[in-house]
């Protein structure tokens, strides 16, 4: 019952990481906390 993702992201210029948990209330509501995230830096910026 890990409650838990990790998912890298882009924008194609941009990239990072992200830690989050989630629960299910009652109803079936997905609800999302974000708990770490991480931007890489762009060097041609």
């Amino acid at each position: 019952n890990h409650r838990w993702a990790v998912a890298d992201f882009t924008d194609g210029n941009y990239w990072g990481e992200i830690f989050l948990t989630y629960e299910i209330d009652r109803v079936g509501q997905v609800n999302f906390e974000l708990k770490e995230h991480f931007l890489y830096p762009n060097p041609d910026q």
